[in-house]
């Protein structure tokens, strides 16, 4: 199965489309906007999300060894263990 391109996501996350359980691994998704996004059990490990905006995004059960997420927007953003971040409500 292919491996999806950062404009595939996004416009998968602008369209509503889970995103559960998908590869996005290395992935550079930064300054995207992937508020209310559903990544649940997605693999992000390695990805670039520095400055992304996931704002009311379900991170639950998601990979996230090595993720950058530095200046990421968290607000009611559902971590891996399933806590709510509100950093930037």
């Amino acid at each position: 199965m292919a491996r999806l391109t950062r404009e595939e996501v996004i416009t998968r996350v602008e369209s509503g489309d889970s995103l559960e359980r998908e590869d996005l691994s290395e992935l550079d998704l930064s300054r995207a906007d992937l508020s209310e996004g559903d990544f649940s059990d997605a693999d992000l490990s390695g990805a670039n999300l520095e400055g992304a905006d996931l704002r009311n995004a379900d991170l639950r059960g998601a990979k996230l060894q090595g993720a950058k997420l530095e200046h990421a927007k968290l607000c009611k953003t559902r971590m891996p263990d399933g806590k709510r971040v509100n950093r930037d409500c």
